[in-house]
């Protein structure tokens, strides 16, 4: 593959990645590019040679999918439509949990994983770790959406912040942001306990109306965490 040729015009992701020590975005990584003379080529035949070379790959497919422009337009209408429900969303959070932008001076010691563990099992959320202090709890909505109740802190703890948004396909919203500055552990868990309250308190409150707001998101959507997209439709 000749590396040089209409790199610009190659659709980002025609090829595949090996990734190695993988931690959100800290990785050894190589990329392997399957677009050639503008056609795509079998990645089986490359895909099998790195698996003799390193029998412990594990294979992950993803594929990026475009909208046709009526698809686009009907996207763009909901997404417009929304904004007084999302409106009345953040200004229903915004009551319950403030959005306070604040950080301590010092470090802090206390672990997030237990309680927040604990947390998306009393509430029936999903929990994982994302790496970078980023800890999610989803819950998905009857049409298919995606609810994120996000806790975000630094290794030095200076603050600890909770967000919630929704996302599903061609759009995302961050519905709030509220900081806390725990100083130990019992603080951290009682901090927890409140944003958690309001999320559940949320979820069966006000989700059902701004899940209906779009479309149905298919089952081969893969959420994430502040994605491109973010940025076109947040406001």
């Amino acid at each position: 593959v000749n590396p040089l040729f209409a790199i610009d015009l190659q659709p980002y992701g025609s090829g595949f990645h090996l990734h190695r020590d993988c931690n959100s975005e800290n990785y050894l990584g190589m990329s392997v590019d399957i677009l050639h003379n503008g056609v795509m080529m079998d990645p089986e035949p490359y895909f099998s040679a790195m698996e003799k070379l390193l029998p412990g790959i594990r294979s992950v497919e993803m594929l990026e999918v475009y909208p046709t422009d009526e698809e686009q337009n009907i996207f763009s209408q909901q997404n417009k439509a929304a904004m007084p429900v999302i409106k009345r969303c953040r200004d229903w959070l915004d009551e319950k949990l403030p959005g306070v932008s604040r950080q301590n001076s010092f470090c802090s010691n206390y672990n997030l994983a237990p309680k927040l563990k604990k947390v998306a099992k009393k509430y029936g959320f999903n929990y994982s770790y994302s790496g970078s202090g980023i800890y999610i709890l989803e819950h998905k909505t009857e049409k298919g959406h995606i609810f994120q109740f996000v806790a975000d802190s630094g290794p030095s703890r200076y603050d600890t912040s909770f967000s919630m948004s929704i996302q599903g396909l061609d759009f995302y919203y961050i519905l709030c942001v509220a900081m806390f500055v725990p100083t130990d552990q019992a603080e951290f868990d009682a901090c927890a306990d409140k944003a958690a309250e309001v999320a559940n308190a949320f979820k069966n409150e006000m989700l059902p109306l701004l899940d209906n707001c779009w479309s149905e998101t298919p089952d081969w959507y893969i959420p994430t965490w502040y994605p491109t997209v973010f940025y076109k439709n947040s406001d």
